[in-house]
């Protein structure tokens, strides 16, 4: 009677305990990875989608724009030489919300104030969202062409803008565009180039 039990149940439980072990192998490595390996994104001149450098490991940096880190966030430019040590800078926004369509506004206000960068041009706020998109494993790639950033600059002005568009600026002492339009979309603007130009 026990021995038929022991030749039925045994080989059962002794692949069990295998796949579990193993299953527990390979979440112990996942997570010995997740924490001790430093992830970094890197962002192509070329393309607006970041790419993780563990698994793209050759790319030159005459083709980066940035590679970043997540976790506090850092932007570095590759091709920034600055002696031997990072110059970090603090990004110049006070606020920083981003508006999709058939989304609700997110506010990146406080994740802002920890990112930081080193470079020629300080990133752009498509950048910022690309990097706040990685971290937090979300992807809005797809809809960022139609996404609008309000972002609250060092003077305290609120300007709006699409993540790749042009500027609106929102400012009590902007007497320049009551509306709050750049002065490129101004009509007026616009007919003394045109008629500049054509000699009139």
């Amino acid at each position: 009677m026990i021995q038929d039990f022991l030749w039925t149940w045994m080989p059962w439980f002794y692949n069990r305990s295998i796949e579990i072990i193993d299953l527990m192998k390979r979440g112990a490595l996942a997570a010995h990875t997740e924490i001790t390996v430093q992830k970094e994104w890197v962002f192509l001149k070329s393309s607006n989608v970041p790419l993780l450098s563990q698994v793209f490991l050759h790319i030159p940096n005459s083709s980066i724009r940035w590679r970043c880190e997540t976790h506090p966030p850092r932007f570095v430019d590759p091709n920034f030489v600055e002696e031997m040590t990072l110059d970090l800078k603090h990004c110049s926004y006070l606020g920083f919300s981003v508006i999709l369509p058939g989304h609700d506004p997110i506010d990146l206000t406080d994740w802002i104030n920890e990112v930081k960068w080193c470079g020629y041009v300080e990133p752009s706020p498509s950048d910022i969202f690309t990097l706040w998109s990685c971290e937090k494993g979300v992807s809005y790639f797809h809809c960022m062409s139609e996404a609008r950033v309000e972002i609250i600059d060092e003077s305290g002005n609120l300007v709006s803008k699409g993540l790749n568009g042009s500027t609106r600026t929102n400012s009590s002492t902007d007497d320049r565009s009551p509306q709050g339009e750049s002065e490129r979309s101004n009509s007026n603007r616009t007919m003394d180039a045109i008629l500049s130009s054509g000699g009139c």
